[in-house]
């Protein structure tokens, strides 16, 4: 998890440990940790963190299986759709409590100028565009009343015409989306930029409460 200089998702395994929790089924207080390919549609990766959690259930014996989500970034929307999804499937189950941090609601300008100007656009990128089919479907639908959500940002910097407050990769703007914030038992800024957000002890703290 420290490759390519990337260490905040390191550290929050880390913070996770101290506080007790551990990566063994026989352990009372777990934490798993779920990655996927960046550059696949979102939708697509939904759908294999359903199946992981189906394999962690399995494993576990518990089909009643209940977990807290923690998401990052992009992320917030592969778990989002994941829940709307699985709820539309018969029910949802799995999610009780589901906490985005820095995640673009809004979409991302970048994605849309990547896909105007690389030669090759990644599916993610076409999922991210504002105004985009996979973010319009998503808001078709709100999070199931059993989903706790509490919606964490970052910010940095001084707002402005010519820079929006923003956390050095996302605006403000973009992770309030008012479509989002409305569905949230609370929506929590602080001063972190995209990546130390994911470290931050203060969220941490937010998170344990």
């Amino acid at each position: 998890p420290r490759l390519f200089g990337f260490t905040e998702y390191a550290d929050l395994v880390e913070l996770l440990e101290r506080a007790g929790l551990k990566r063994d089924l026989e352990h009372r207080l777990q934490y798993h940790v779920f990655t996927y390919d960046w550059r696949r549609d979102l939708v697509d990766s939904a759908r294999l963190l359903g199946e992981t959690l189906d394999t962690l259930a399995e494993a576990m014996g518990d089909p009643d299986l209940r977990v807290n989500l923690l998401a990052h970034s992009m992320g917030g929307l592969v778990a989002r759709r994941f829940i709307l999804q699985n709820d539309e499937a018969g029910g949802q189950k799995y999610v009780r409590l589901f906490v985005s941090l820095s995640s673009p609601w809004g979409g991302m300008d970048s994605a849309a100028l990547g896909m105007r100007y690389a030669p090759v656009a990644m599916p993610s990128w076409v999922d991210l565009a504002p105004g985009s089919g996979f973010l319009s479907d998503m808001y078709q639908n709100r999070l199931p009343r059993t989903v706790s959500f509490y919606l964490f940002y970052g910010a940095q910097g001084g707002a402005g015409v010519a820079r929006p407050e923003d956390d050095g990769t996302l605006t403000v703007a973009t992770q309030r989306d008012p479509r989002v914030s409305a569905e949230a038992i609370e929506v929590l800024g602080f001063d972190a930029d995209h990546m130390a957000i994911i470290n931050s002890r203060a969220v941490f703290d937010e998170f344990e409460r």
